[in-house]
């Protein structure tokens, strides 16, 4: 299974003074699964291979101005339909510019 992360509904815009920098996932366990660097061109979407054993997905963004985003964790077991599996294959954390998946920064910001 893979899984795809796409920063923003409308996706994130991308400039040499605001970008994304950074995009990551954990698993259950807190455990970071997926980490890619991205340059100011960068477009803010990325995919991953979901490593076996995973069974629930938390996707967290770094803006160079607006800090550390964190969705909302998505349980795979519990999803496991082909209507999800369609979700996580086209991008499965979609939100607004500071979207409600990522409402909370995490409390080291």
């Amino acid at each position: 299974m893979s899984a795809t992360i796409t920063v923003g509904a409308t996706l994130h815009g991308t400039s040499e003074s605001h970008y994304i920098t950074s995009v990551w996932a954990t698993d259950q366990h807190g455990k970071v699964v997926f980490m890619q660097s991205l340059a100011t061109s960068d477009t803010p979407i990325v995919s991953f291979a979901v490593p076996p054993g995973t069974t629930s997905l938390t996707a967290y963004e770094h803006c160079n101005l607006h800090g550390v985003w964190e969705a909302d964790p998505l349980d795979l077991l519990s999803q496991r339909t082909a209507s999800a599996d369609s979700r996580i294959t086209e991008g499965l954390y979609n939100g607004s510019y500071f979207p409600a998946s990522y409402s909370t920064k995490p409390p080291s910001h």
